[in-house]
C-alpha cells in the first residue's frame, strides 16, 4: 500500500504545521517526559510523539526507537490516525490485512499492537500529528487506558499552544523593539545634533569647546553600548565589558548632562543628594545608560503631573553603595510592578519607550554584580540600585 490517504483539508493542515515550525526542532525534555510516561503507563517498548508532513512521519520525541527519526508517510500507521475523529487502536497489526506492510520496522522487528490519538493544532483544530504507543505483541487496551492516552495527548496540545504564543510574542516584540531601539538611539543623536551648532560659538573658548566635544563623544559611545545591550539580550558573547573604578558622583554628573535637555523640555527638576561618593567598579558608559533609562522613564511617567521632580539620593549601607532615583509619582500598581522587569514590557506606546527597557538595565547591573529593585517603603516611586562599595571592600 504505497498510496497515502489524505484529509480534505490537507493543504490547510500542512500550512498550520509549517507555522508551528516544529519539524526538525531540537529535542525538548517536556515532550520526552510525556513519551517516557506513556511507555511506562502502558508498559510498551515504544512511545512516540510524531508530526506528519507531506511525505514523512517525523518524531519529535521517541522512546524506544533509538537511531530512528522518521518514517515514510506511506508506511506510517500514524498517517491513518490523523484521519480519525478520536483514538485509533489496532490490537493485532501483524494479522490485519490493511496494515500488514506497516508492521515491519527498520531492522526487521514487527509491530504487534498500535494505539494512537491525533494531536490537533492550537489554531484550527486540524490533525497535525499523533501520540502513540507500540508493542511487539498483540494486546488490548481498557477504556481507562485509552482515556489516559487522551490525557497525555492534551498535554502535548498545551505545549503546542504555548509554543505558538511564545512565537507570536517574539514576532510582535521584534516590531516593538525595532521601533523602540530607533527611538533610544535618537536620544544621543539628538544631543550630538543639538551640540554641533554650538561648536562654532564655543570655538574661541577652549574649555567649553572641549566639554561639548566630550559630550558628543559620550553620546556616540552610548549608541555603541545600546547596540551591545541589544546583542547581550540576544545572548551574543562576542564582546567584553571593560570595568574600571569610578566614583558614583562622576557617573551621575555625566548622566545629568545627558538628561538635561529632556528635563528642560518636560519642565522637570532633578536634584542630587550625596551623603557620600563611594567608588564602584563598572563600565562607566553602561552604568550611565542604566541611570539615563531610569531617569527618562521617570520623566515619561510624571510628565502629566503638575508637580514634576526627580531626586537622586546616594548613600552607603554596610558594604553597598546605594543609588535611589525617586520621582513625584505615587508608586506603581501591583500588576505593573510584577511585569516591570520582563523583556519587552512597557506601559508606553510603540516608539515612545526606551527601547532597551528595564530588563536590559537589570541584565547590565547583574553583570556588574549589582541589583535593581523597587523600594516599596517610599511614598513616591523609587528605583533603588545597589552596588558593591569598592572602598569598603578594599578596606576589609
Amino acid at each position: 500500500m504505497n498510496s497515502v490517504l489524505k484529509s480534505k483539508r490537507e493543504a490547510e493542515r500542512l500550512e498550520v504545521l509549517s507555522r508551528l515550525q516544529i519539524l526538525g526542532s531540537v529535542s525538548e525534555s517536556e515532550y520526552d517526559e510525556i513519551t517516557f510516561l506513556a511507555a511506562n503507563i502502558f508498559q510498551t517498548p515504544i512511545a512516540l510523539i510524531s508530526f506528519i508532513d507531506e511525505k514523512r512521519q517525523w518524531f519529535k520525541s521517541s522512546y524506544g526507537m533509538i537511531g530512528l527519526t522518521e518514517l515514510p508517510r506511506h508506511l506510517s500507521i500514524c498517517s491513518h490516525t490523523i484521519l480519525q475523529d478520536e483514538h485509533f487502536v489496532i490490537s493485532d497489526v501483524k494479522n490485519d490485512p490493511q496494515f500488514f506492510e506497516h508492521s515491519i520496522l527498520p531492522g526487521g522487528r514487527k509491530i504487534g499492537f498500535y494505539a494512537g490519538f491525533s494531536i490537533l493544532d492550537p489554531e484550527k483544530n486540524l490533525p497535525i500529528g499523533t501520540i502513540s504507543v507500540i508493542d511487539y505483541v498483540s494486546r488490548k487496551l481498557s477504556k481507562e487506558q485509552i482515556q489516559s492516552l487522551g490525557v497525555l495527548k492534551n498535554q502535548v496540545q498545551r505545549l503546542l499552544q504555548l509554543r505558538l504564543k511564545l512565537r507570536d510574542s517574539m514576532i510582535s516584540s521584534l516590531g516593538e523593539i525595532s521601533a523602540g531601539v530607533a527611538h533610544e538611539i535618537n536620544n544621543p543623536l539628538a544631543i550630538v545634533c543639538g551640540l554641533l551648532p554650538l561648536l562654532q560659538k564655543e570655538k574661541n573658548d577652549e574649555d567649553k569647546f572641549k566639554l561639548k566635544i566630550e559630550m558628543m563623544a559620550k553620546s556616540l559611545l552610548r549608541i555603541t553600548k545600546i547596540v551591545s545591550g541589544l546583542r547581550r539580550f540576544s545572548g551574543s558573547p562576542d564582546f567584553e565589558i571593560e570595568k574600571k573604578l569610578f566614583p558614583i558622583s562622576e557617573v551621575l554628573k555625566n548622566v545629568l548632562m545627558m538628561t538635561e535637555i529632556k528635563a528642560k523640555k518636560f519642565d522637570t527638576k532633578i536634584t542630587v543628594h550625596l551623603e557620600s561618593s563611594p567608588f564602584i567598579e563598572c563600565d562607566e558608559i553602561e552604568i550611565e545608560q542604566v541611570f539615563i533609562n531610569i531617569i527618562n522613564n521617570s520623566m515619561d511617567a510624571i510628565k502629566l503631573l503638575e508637580d514634576k521632580w526627580i531626586k537622586i539620593h546616594v548613600f552607603e549601607d554596610d558594604n553597598q553603595a546605594v543609588v535611589q532615583v525617586i520621582d513625584s509619582g505615587h508608586g506603581l500598581t501591583k500588576e505593573i510592578e510584577s511585569k516591570l522587569f520582563q523583556p519587552f514590557f512597557t506601559t508606553k506606546k510603540v516608539g515612545e519607550g526606551t527601547g532597551l527597557g528595564l530588563s536590559i538595565c537589570r541584565g547590565i547591573l547583574e553583570n556588574h554584580q549589582a541589583k535593581i529593585e523597587i523600594n516599596k517603603k517610599m511614598k513616591n516611586t523609587c528605583f533603588e540600585v545597589r552596588f558593591k562599595n569598592q572602598q569598603k571592600c578594599s578596606a576589609v
